[in-house]
């Protein structure tokens, strides 16, 4: 890295040894970037309330710039902005910065409301510390990070495949006693699977469509053999000829998003950003197989972490490699998302990988070593990763939900753990020992676990903007008094607004509901606050409309009650952002406030950094006595 670059960064990061860190595929561990001189950022450490996320990925996002700009070094980024209108005005902004050329790579809506940018030194200088203080300067940027690389490396071809083969690893998990029965020449799995890689060429496959996510073209098919080998582990068709998948026939949906085995998160993110789009339009079974994946030494979230969580929300199932870098897969990304089906690796012996990452975040394992499928060009191949055990778990999957068609994400999770074997052996502690099964008693050709009755129903989708545009009306008059935040009294109006959320108005101007959060992050505590007067035999109930959205689950909303309005506060219920998104009818009892005045408030309680991102929306609140 050059002398001119390090300076450039100076005022923005603190000096680290940064790791080679990128997504990766089936063998690739983490090894550390010599410890040069070229290897350290200098800065000044941002603060931990700072819009500036993951600085220590910052030298995986400096890559060429392509097009016209050619081997032009760029520095690309994920911003994450205020809502849609303030994502434009980040872009013009930016232009004011004359010496750089910014180049806006995607544009995401449904997983956040953000961005992907790439930032070029027109004056060759490589120098970027102005563009990134504006951007963390910028009123519409809520966080921005690096979009870091991501790759695979492709394995040596092992032989040819003149036959239909059942691999072992699928036989193994009971493929062959499937609800498909995999191998007996008719097995279908009438199932959505998307294949986020490097792209699934059409060897024994129903591939539904193939989309190409990346810049340097729009060619979808497989340059590397590690897509397509993924593809055929989950949905080779059973036709008397290649291999056969634990999902035979399922359809796939090429999604390539890694070129020749490179790429980065923005591009992921924009490939999951088109997944829930369809979703939203089809409302149809789908699972991801996300056999892509990166150590990045932190629990916290990136964007791509959160992209995925989103996805999981909606009602999509997400399955993910755990990696493949022998450590705590709580440290990789999108491995250490809770909801997503998180998979480790054993060998044939079934005996626990000692390249797979482990650890609590870990639901289950699958075959992973010497693992049998289709390379690029429709020959059999040998490979080792976290990559196929993931891929093994997508077609469990992928079965489940064609007995159960409407099973949440959630309870696809749990029912595939339930239905696992515990017979892997050398597991680190605190890591599962159970492995995916998929075979059935004769006679009996369906999941052993089926979800709980009465709630296998899928996730709810994201309220939309509609919700908060009933009138509030203070629950018909029962009130002596108006709402107040912070002491100041409203007055004029039936409600208070507040905060709006995501730069979308989910809250009318002229006050049509109530309000507490935000998507952004310094913030103090706020509250709004209700007085009444009750004389009554009957402990009163609060009850409201409610809809809590969880932004990146920072800080969170407490309803509370004094008596005699004084300031002695109980807390009656809590609302934590994190928890996700909810909606819906609450009521909430305030036992021994009968007889007495008292108020009622709603109180925004920032995280332990003075940060929000999240929000709760009142409507319709009345007190029933």
């Amino acid at each position: 890295m050059s002398a001119r670059k390090i300076a450039g960064l100076h005022a923005l990061i603190p000096v680290l040894l940064i790791f080679a860190i990128g997504i990766t595929g089936c063998t690739d561990g983490l090894s550390p970037v010599d410890s040069d001189d070229d290897s350290l950022f200098e800065s000044a450490a941002p603060a931990e309330d700072d819009k500036f996320r993951h600085a220590a990925l910052m030298e995986r996002a400096l890559t060429k710039a392509g097009g016209k700009y050619g081997d032009t070094e760029a520095l690309t980024l994920v911003v994450g902005t205020s809502g849609t209108v303030g994502t434009q005005r980040v872009l013009e902004r930016m232009k004011v910065l004359e010496r750089y050329k910014v180049l806006e790579r995607f544009t995401y809506d449904l997983i956040f409301k953000g961005i992907a940018i790439s930032i070029i030194d027109e004056e060759g200088g490589e120098e970027y510390a102005a563009a990134l203080d504006l951007l963390r300067q910028d009123p519409d940027v809520v966080w921005f990070e690096p979009a870091f690389s991501v790759f695979t490396r492709p394995e040596a071809v092992t032989g040819s495949n003149p036959h239909q083969l059942v691999p072992w690893s699928v036989a193994l998990i009971g493929g062959r006693e499937s609800v498909a029965e995999s191998g007996n020449g008719s097995g279908s799995t009438p199932i959505d699977v998307y294949v986020l890689d490097t792209g699934v060429n059409d060897h024994d496959l129903n591939i539904v469509e193939s989309h190409y996510f990346g810049e340097n073209g729009s060619d979808a098919s497989d340059d590397d053999g590690h897509g397509t080998h993924v593809g055929v582990i989950i949905g080779g068709e059973d036709d008397a000829d290649g291999l056969v998948g634990v999902a035979p026939g399922s359809r796939i949906h090429n999604f390539k998003v890694l070129d020749n085995g490179y790429g980065d998160i923005s591009v992921v993110l924009n490939a999951i950003e088109t997944i829930i789009a369809d979703y939203r339009a089809n409302a149809r079974p789908t699972v991801v197989n996300m056999s892509i994946g990166e150590y990045i030494g932190t629990s916290a979230y990136t964007s791509l972490d959160f992209a995925v969580e989103q996805a999981i929300d909606e009602g999509i199932v997400v399955v993910a490699s755990a990696g493949n870098h022998g450590l705590d897969a709580s440290h990789a990304t999108p491995a250490h998302v809770a909801g997503a089906i998180t998979v480790g690796s054993f060998d044939m012996n079934g005996t626990f990988s000692n390249f797979s990452n482990y650890g609590a975040v870990v639901d289950i394992l699958a075959p992973g070593q010497n693992i049998i499928s289709l390379d690029d060009k429709g020959r059999i191949r040998s490979m080792d990763g976290t990559s196929m055990a993931a891929a093994h778990v997508t077609g469990a999957a992928a079965l489940y939900l064609s007995q159960y068609p409407k099973a949440s994400p959630a309870q696809v999770q749990a029912a595939l753990i339930a239905n696992a074997k515990s017979v892997v052996g050398g597991t680190p502690g605190n890591t599962t020992d159970r492995t995916v099964w998929v075979g059935q008693p004769e006679g009996t050709p369906v999941f052993s676990t089926a979800p709980t009755p009465g709630t296998d129903i899928v996730a709810p989708k994201r309220v939309t903007d509609e919700f908060a545009q009933i009138s509030f009306n203070g629950g018909g008059g029962v009130w002596e008094g108006d709402w107040s935040e912070d002491g100041e009294t409203d007055g004029a109006v039936t409600g208070l607004v507040l905060i709006k959320s995501f730069g979308s108005t989910r809250c009318g101007d002229d006050g049509t509901c109530m309000a507490l959060g935000a998507n952004y992050y310094r913030a103090n505590e706020r509250t709004v606050t209700r007085a009444a007067n009750l004389s009554s035999p009957f402990d009163p109930v609060a009850s409201f409309d409610y809809y809590r959205f969880r932004g990146y689950g920072l800080g969170s909303v407490e309803l509370q009650v004094s008596k005699n309005h004084g300031n002695t506060w109980e807390t009656m219920r809590t609302y934590n952002f994190a928890d996700g998104e909810s909606t819906g009818r609450e009521e909430v009892a305030l036992p021994g406030y009968n007889k007495t005045g008292f108020q009622v408030r709603f109180r925004l309680v920032p995280d332990g950094y003075s940060r929000v991102s999240g929000g709760l929306f009142v409507d319709n609140f009345e007190i029933n006595y």
